[in-house]
């Protein structure tokens, strides 16, 4: 999938989802140990998937949209860079707004 091909699938996504009504999700696990553990487990889920198809050497655009396309089903989760205490990098896999769904994304096909 080249580039074009994938902000296209974003756009189309991001429309289906307003269309369709797609509310967000503002609560998934009841604690941080269980959102840790399940944002490990997508991880390693979608990293031992790609080592197994390709071992992460196809071009950075083609590896953008599987990735994608591993993550799909996730839900919306509004705000998740926002927690207690001290700004620190978070990474949570359990829900993604359209900022961290892209980050996420970009971050892990450039392993």
């Amino acid at each position: 999938m080249i580039r074009r091909e994938f902000i296209k699938y974003l756009s189309a996504f991001s429309a289906v989802g307003m269309v369709s009504g797609f509310r967000p999700v503002f609560s998934i696990l009841a604690t941080p140990e269980q959102e840790l553990e399940t944002t490990k487990a997508i991880f390693d889920s979608i990293i031992n998937k790609r080592m197994s198809a390709c071992g992460f050497k196809q071009p950075i655009g083609e590896l953008i949209g599987q990735i994608a396309d591993d993550l799909t089903g996730i839900p919306y989760l509004g705000g998740t860079l926002e927690g207690p205490g001290a700004e620190i990098c978070r990474v949570n896999l359990n829900g993604l707004d359209c900022v961290t769904f892209f980050e996420n994304v970009l971050v892990i096909a450039r392993k």
